[in-house]
């Protein structure tokens, strides 16, 4: 097979094992059946739920030392492993602080870890067009959810959700392990036909950091502080999207439901959509134009939100914006520190995620305090300030 088309083969396989990993974000299909197998109350269910976000990183950082240690396909093997057997275990515990262990912790590392390497190794193969190829990977996982949650559903009212997690968790392995097979670097030195490597000047401008040197340049800090910018207004609104739909825009339950499932298709979308226009926009220009667009339209949305047709161009456009920060970060990791050493440099980077849902879990205390026009004045605010971060890393490069 030409290294042509292999580079197919190593991303559709990425793509495949992030379909399943998915699955960690399908929760809620699972929550009541949970809740009465495990006779817990819901705060101790979420617990699970918040505990899968909490460990991506280190999952992530797990991924990296593995992937340089060894190989990507043992790094995925190791990752696949741990989620399949953590979603299979959440199907036969009994106790809600085993489902900690496994939904919470198993799950999330072994969700990091093969995270991580896919969009590494995806990267490495596609020098030439790296915000396609992360974004092709990380959309996978929105585009799993959405599979996952469906299937989901439909065999938990067959088999209870312990049952369906049962289920999929063998399933998940089983595939995890067969897309795994594929997942390999490119040759030392790789170059795609047709594409010319960047000059020396900008190698030396953007070659292959390690991790320590890289805490130590401030553009790491001004693009967490981004990122952190970039992704907390779009947790916000996802995290009260059916209370925004029912409450100001007074739509029913089910059509609220199907806003957040218009929502969560957008940020599918997004990451595909912007990763690509990135590799020829420059990923700083439509950094710049996310985070313009997304202010834009959250300074907006008092007012959009009181009409249909402005919620589902609200949602659309959050929905494509906060897509894009997941699609487009991967691509500016590699394109500052190289990708050599992504495993690890991406995980550090991707700490700010963590701490925007962090800071994305106030929304409530926001809205009640300053309601919900006022919630969205502040997160346009705080995409404005992610705005004057991006202009500041493009004037400073230039």
């Amino acid at each position: 097979m030409s290294l042509s088309a292999r580079r197919w083969l190593v991303v559709s396989a990425g793509i495949l094992a992030n379909i399943c990993m998915g699955a960690g974000y399908a929760f809620s299909v699972f929550k009541a059946g949970l809740i009465e197998a495990l006779h817990c109350t819901p705060q101790q269910l979420m617990m699970a739920y918040s505990l899968s976000f909490a460990f991506l990183p280190v999952g992530m950082l797990v991924g990296g030392v593995l992937s340089r240690r060894f190989t990507p396909r043992v790094a995925v093997v190791v990752g696949g492993i741990l989620f399949g057997l953590g979603v299979t275990t959440a199907g036969l515990v009994h106790s809600v602080y085993l489902l900690w262990l496994s939904y919470g912790a198993m799950v999330s590392v072994g969700n990091g870890i093969a995270y991580a390497v896919i969009i590494a190794v995806a990267v490495r193969w596609f020098p030439d067009k790296k915000g396609l190829a992360s974004g092709m990977v990380v959309a996978a996982l929105g585009v799993g959810t959405v599979v996952i949650a469906i299937v989901g559903q439909k065999l938990a009212s067959e088999l209870g959700a312990q049952g369906a997690l049962r289920c999929l968790g063998a399933a998940f392995l089983v595939i995890s392990l067969i897309a795994s097979r594929f997942i390999q670097d490119p040759p030392k030195d790789y170059v795609p036909a047709g594409w010319t490597p960047p000059t020396a000047q900008d190698k030396a401008e953007s070659g292959d950091v390690a991790w320590g040197r890289m805490l130590a340049m401030p553009v790491f800090w001004m693009l967490f502080l981004a990122y952190v910018c970039g992704a907390t207004p779009g947790l916000m609104v996802i995290g009260e999207a059916k209370d925004v739909a029912v409450d100001v825009t007074k739509l029913g339950a089910l059509m609220a439901a199907s806003m957040v499932g218009m929502l969560g298709a957008a940020n599918s979308a997004g990451r595909l959509v912007w990763g690509a226009i990135s590799d020829r926009m420059g990923r700083l220009n439509v950094l710049c134009a996310i985070m313009l667009l997304n202010m834009t339209v959250l300074a907006l949305m008092g007012h959009l939100t009181r009409s249909q047709p402005g919620l589902i161009l609200s949602f659309v456009v959050v929905g494509l914006c906060f897509g894009g920060i997941l699609g487009t970060f991967p691509s500016l990791c590699a394109d500052r520190f190289g990708s050599r050493n992504m495993e690890v440099n991406y995980a550090l980077l991707f700490v700010a995620f963590g701490s925007s849902g962090m800071l994305a879990k106030y929304s409530p205390q926001l809205k009640a305090a300053v309601g919900y026009d006022g919630g969205f004045l502040v997160c346009a605010g705080i995409a404005g300030l992610g705005l004057l971060l991006a202009l500041g890393m493009r004037l400073a490069r230039k």
